[in-house]
């Protein structure tokens, strides 16, 4: 019988269709069919076919019976507490389809390839389950529906390597046409048509994708979509067919064969290989330490570089100790020796630029990055690395060890899985698992949870048989059943376990003419005994090898452990024949064979002796390295670890490089970590430099903090009152720069502009008292920007111009890390505004163009974003929506691109007034809603609040809710009362004046107000009837 979901459901035998029944018969059909061969309960039944929890089982039994009468009784099972479908025998479409596609995945041959897609999407009909609208019918439909647009994405790129680019475009136009909202099929369209000498035809592809995007889902396409249409206009010559050649297949290498795990390499080949084919794949290996996960890993590696795919290995290591994104790093870096300069070039410029970060080279210099960048930026920039590379030749990325990445590692994986498009992409990760429940971090679970098709591969003990072959293997003898038997008892079959007991027979056998002596539990305990049967003295060098980390050098090892380098060698050679220790890629590095053996040496040392190689070990660093980025990492972790044998002075200056290094690298929770873990030491450093380093590592933390959550995130205020209460008013100029600017901005956001005031009045003080020019322009912008907030528009002028004046004339460029956006440009901003309400319009459009000019010379992203969408801000003063929402929009895109979340919200004013006066009041408002929420979760007596409603109101107003409109006017008027915020108060007394139109003398008494604010603050724009 063949059951056909591929379309309408259908049952067919012998070719002849079998009528399945009514409605409920082909919906109990389907549900069973969307759970094949697993019983589905029948209390699962009646909630999804019926709907209805008091349909009695009668029912369902009825349904199934007459099912039954027409498909046969074989097809669906009686099974407790339900039914069950099974296919054995039968033929499902869907399956077929599958079978076909892997087929095509599988295959070598092109022309065999595009067979099997063909033959696979011949077998559609029309929307898959088309006829059926259960939950589980519709969630299957739309897996099938993924599967079958990525078949047609597949068959496109084989067409265009055979250079059918015009039958590619014309097939592809229909189905962006019918599936305009399926990114996968707009790159292979866009490169057909241009390939086919249509690129004004491709050009438009992302036109009209674009606004379909904007409409329905409100985003924007895909970088690599967007990234087409740059090298279409471009006329990139990397676009250009060139004929495929024959692929050549290398000879099988010869390594040791891997004993064991058929079933679950041949998955995770399957599984990288269909990331070459149906987009990116993702695959999990799981399982305990020692389990097999690395050898299996390098197996499916070793099989995906004889397929002429290029590997990258990145490894986590459980240690502080190594830089932020470090597995990135030795995967960037190690895809980068192998690739040609010019494709090195292309991967690390445009959109891919800042993975130059994650990338060593002895030949660049350090990317300069300023704190206005979000880590965001890096994880796209690795992203396109990965596409541009993957769209010349098969990527697998291996990331081991994953339980023990970074956070911002676990992010830009994150990133990766879920934007990754075009190209041919395998992720693997390995990630211990000791209990059958994942131990890493919930943002790794979250991350796996999330990228689409993920797969989980277990990883279990050998068998019997597979632990003779491995203990004999080990060995270099026979062993016997029994003894295997004994073997996979005791060791439940881990492989490791396994052959550390099998050389500790070896071993004992050696040393005692016998092997038979009680065996330890547990594989520390192995290792523990094993470690016993070296010379003396072998196992303390090793222990202070393993404090050093999974990876040592030799002349590192010297310096700790004092001994000279022939004993050394010695010691090491001993090693490794004992499997203890392997080579590493350095001729003077060496490696742990296992975690575990690292762990146990390094666990089975005292505390205090630990400590001290822990000292030892960052003395030698710092004296061989000193500053080098590089090593910066582990020289902090070494003089952390090392308490009390290390002069805790060093440790936090050690701590403060490696948190500056970790911040450039955009890795902001690890700079939070070491500033963190470095103050725990304050208090034992002696005294006369006690309150210095404490100073340097809150501002430090402050400005952390104020980057990745705000002026007034959490934190923030405390950290900026702890430092002025260590600095005093003799401190250092940049530390109370830090905690006077910080504490301010910090007032201003939250909308107490009365401690806004007074944290004014204590910059001056500041300024006074040091006579420094930086501190005395970071006065007159907070007093010019607070004045603006109160209505004090004179005040306000005053101020900016003089700020203006003394921004321009500084003579050293200034540090906007500690400014968060330039002076010279934030001053010209609120002098435009306040100059605009005062009446002189032209006057303030050459200050704004003056201020934007000034944003884009100074590259600072933030500045730019923030320009732009006050100048949408000023265009709403001037009652100018199509400007609101041209600036507004351009800066928006800015922020969302750099992850600057309070200017996303910002822009959202301007936008969304805007967007309701240009004729679309819902969604206007629906955009300052979300603005007004965005602001109330900073505090609820936040800037503009007054400014959101009444432009809320007035949407209301224009769409005829007078009520509603007054309402929010009155909501206006109650939170200037409460945060003193008046600058917008003008307009909004003569809002309600219109709105008030139909009452005379309310009228009169709204504009007789708004005229009054406006002769109290000068604001011409108003008193002469311009505006």
């Amino acid at each position: 019988m063949k059951i056909n979901v591929l379309g309408p459901l259908a049952v067919s035998r012998d070719d002849e269709e079998v009528d399945v029944g009514p409605r409920r018969n082909r919906e109990v059909l389907a549900a069973l069919l969307t759970r094949a061969g697993s019983v589905v309960p029948l209390d699962t039944l009646v909630d999804e076919v019926w709907g209805d929890s008091r349909v009695a089982p009668g029912s369902v039994h009825v349904v199934v019976s007459r099912l039954r009468s027409r498909v046969g009784d074989g097809l669906v099972q009686t099974q407790t507490p339900g039914y069950r479908l099974v296919l054995d025998g039968h033929e499902l479409d869907a399956d077929v389809f599958e079978s076909h596609l892997r087929a095509a995945r599988e295959s070598d041959d092109p022309a065999a390839a595009r067979a099997s897609i063909q033959a696979a999407l011949a077998l559609w009909r029309g929307d898959a389950y088309a006829d059926v609208q259960l939950r589980s019918a519709r969630t299957e439909a739309d897996r099938l529906h993924a599967m079958r647009l990525s078949a047609h994405e597949q068959l496109a790129r084989l067409d265009l390597d055979e250079g059918r680019h015009d039958e590619v475009a014309e097939r592809l136009a229909v189905l962006v046409d019918a599936y305009p909202l399926d990114e996968g099929l707009l790159t292979p369209l866009m490169l057909a048509l241009y390939r086919g000498g249509r690129q004004a035809d491709a050009l438009a592809v992302l036109d009209r994708a674009r606004r379909c995007l904007d409409e329905e889902l409100g985003v924007e396409p895909t970088p690599a979509t967007r990234d087409m249409h740059q090298r279409i206009l471009r006329q990139d010559p990397s676009l250009d067919h060139v004929p495929a050649a024959a692929p050549v297949r290398p000879d099988e290498p010869d390594r040791p064969s891997l004993i064991g795990r058929h079933d679950e390499l041949e998955r995770l080949v399957g599984e990288v290989r269909r990331g070459w084919t149906s987009g990116l794949s993702v695959t999990s290996v799981v399982g305990e330490a020692g389990i097999g996960k690395t050898r299996l890993v390098e197996e499916a590696a070793a099989r995906a570089t004889d397929d002429g795919a290029l590997v990258a290995f990145g490894r986590c290591w459980d240690t502080d100790g190594t830089p932020a994104m470090w597995p990135w790093e030795q995967v960037l870096s190690g895809l980068a020796d192998r690739l040609d300069p010019g494709l090195l070039e292309e991967a690390t410029t445009g959109r891919g630029q800042l993975a130059r970060l994650l990338v060593r080279s002895d030949d660049t210099a350090p990317l300069p990055v300023t704190s206005d960048v979000a880590p965001t930026r890096l994880y796209d920039a690795v992203t396109a690395f990965v596409e541009t590379v993957s769209a010349r030749q098969p990527l697998v990325l291996v990331l081991e060890d994953m339980h023990w990445a970074d956070p911002g590692s676990i992010e830009l994986l994150d990133y990766l899985l879920t934007s990754c498009r075009g190209g041919r992409v395998a992720v693997v990760l390995t990630v211990r698992d000791p209990d059958g429940s994942l131990v890493c971090s919930r943002a790794l679970t979250a991350t796996l949870a999330r990228a689409a098709g993920t797969v989980r591969i277990d990883l279990s003990g050998l068998d019997v048989p597979e632990v003779q072959e491995l203990a004999t293997r080990s060995l270099g003898a026979p062993v016997p059943l029994a003894t295997a038997r004994a073997l996979r008892e005791r060791t439940d079959g881990n492989p490791f376990y396994v052959g550390e007991l099998a050389r500790l027979y070896g071993d004992e056998r050696r040393r005692h003419g016998r092997g038979d002596t009680p065996v330890p539990s547990g594989v520390r305990a192995v290792i523990e005994r094993r470690l016993r049967h070296l010379p003396d003295g072998d196992a303390d060098v090793l222990a202070a090898a393993a404090v050093i980390g999974r990876t040592f050098g030799l002349l590192l090892l010297e310096d700790v452990t004092g001994t000279g380098r022939l004993a050394l060698l010695e010691t090491i050679d001993r090693a490794m024949t004992a499997g203890i220790l392997t080579p590493a890629d350095d001729v003077l590095e060496y490696r742990f064979s296992h975690a575990l053996v690292q762990e146990t040496l390094t666990v089975r040392m005292s505390l205090a002796r630990r400590a001290a190689v822990h000292a030892a070990v960052a003395e030698s660093l710092q004296a061989r390295h000193g500053p080098d980025a590089v090593h910066a990492a582990a020289i902090a972790h070494h003089f952390l670890e090392a308490h009390p044998h290390a002069d805790a002075a060093k440790a936090i200056r050690a701590s403060l490089h490696a948190a500056a290094l970790a911040q450039q690298r955009l890795a902001f929770d690890d700079a939070e970590r070491l500033v963190r873990r470095a103050l725990e030491l304050v208090g034992v450093v002696p005294a006369d430099r006690a309150a210095a380093l404490e100073v340097e590592l809150r501002v430090r933390l402050g400005s952390l903090l104020t980057l990745r959550h705000g002026y007034n995130g959490p934190g923030v205020a405390e950290e900026r009152r702890r430092v002025l209460e260590l600095s005093g008013p003799g401190g250092a100029v940049p530390d109370l720069f830090s905690a006077h600017w910080g504490t301010w901005g910090g007032a201003l956001v939250s909308g107490h502009l009365d401690e806004a005031g007074a944290a004014v009045r204590a910059l001056q003080d500041a300024a006074d008292a040091t006579g420094d020019p930086g501190l005395a322009l970071a006065t007159l912008v907070a007093r010019g920007q607070t004045a603006w907030h109160l209505g004090r528009l004179t005040e306000t002028r005053d101020a900016m111009e003089r700020a203006v004046a003394l921004a321009d004339a500084a003579a050293t460029p200034f540090d906007l890390d500690l400014w968060l956006q330039h002076p010279g440009v934030q001053a010209r901003i609120w002098l435009s505004l306040a100059v605009a309400q005062q009446g002189d319009l032209e006057l303030s459009h050459r200050i704004t163009r003056e201020a934007a000019e000034a944003a884009r010379d100074s590259g600072h992203l933030y500045t730019v974003s923030f320009q732009l969408i006050a100048e949408g801000v000023r265009s709403v003063v001037l009652d100018r929506p199509e400007a609101a929402v041209e600036h507004a929009r351009r800066g928006q895109e800015l922020a969302v691109a750099n992850g600057f979340l309070q200017l996303q919200a910002f822009a959202l004013m301007p936008i969304g007034w805007g967007t309701g006066r240009l004729g679309d009041p819902e969604a206007g408002l629906a955009m300052l809603e979300a603005a007004i929420a965005a602001f109330t979760s900073l505090s609820d007596r936040h800037l503009f609040g007054p400014f959101m409603l009444r432009l809320a109101a007035d949407l209301h107003g224009r769409a005829g809710r007078a009520e509603e409109a007054l309402r929010l006017t009155d909501a206006a008027l109650a939170h200037t009362e409460r945060t003193g915020e008046r600058f917008d108060l003008v307009d909004l007394h003569l809002l309600r004046a219109r709105l008030l139109a139909d009452d005379t003398a309310a009228a009169g008494a709204e504009h007789a107000r708004a005229a009054e604010v406006a002769r109290a603050e000068g604001a011409g724009l108003h008193l002469d009837g311009r505006h």
